[in-house]
């Protein structure tokens, strides 16, 4: 876990003064256990059926620290409804008219800026967005079209 840690840290992490406990901070700790979840299915989904069942424990493990420790650092979150977000809205709309589905919406959080928050409850490993490739623009297309 410590390795991960240290993989998963961010310069921005280093400055965190209110941290104690080295490599440690909340986002570097999901961080860190998501990337061993992404590690574990791709494993699981190579692995031998001995291995599996070993292999699935692990992650049911790992899934249950991911929700220990959303509830032990859970911040209230303020949205802000004064503020439009009219661009983004008409974007994710766009989207949508375009096989784009999504179970995130754009808001205004306090202190956080604009983001995308979740419209329902979404368990690790849920998907919170789905893109078909027609809808993804790219610099070569871009320049295939003449644009």
């Amino acid at each position: 876990m410590n390795r991960v840690r240290v993989d998963d840290y961010k310069e921005e992490d280093m400055d965190d003064a209110c941290s104690s406990v080295e490599y440690y901070s909340p986002r570097n700790e999901v961080e860190a256990l998501n990337s061993i979840l992404l590690l574990l299915d791709i494993s699981v989904s190579s692995g031998m059926r001995m291995q599996m069942n070993v292999l699935q424990e692990l992650r049911e493990a790992i899934v249950g620290m991911i929700h220990d420790f959303g509830d032990k650092n859970s911040v209230k979150t303020t949205i802000l409804e004064n503020h439009s977000c009219g661009k983004e809205e008409c974007l994710l709309q766009w989207g949508k008219n375009n096989g784009i589905r999504t179970r995130l919406q754009i808001a205004y959080v306090e202190g956080a800026d604009r983001g995308a928050i979740a419209r329902e409850n979404l368990n690790v490993g849920d998907i919170a967005v789905e893109i078909p490739v027609s809808t993804v623009i790219s610099e070569e297309l871009i320049r295939e079209s003449n644009m």
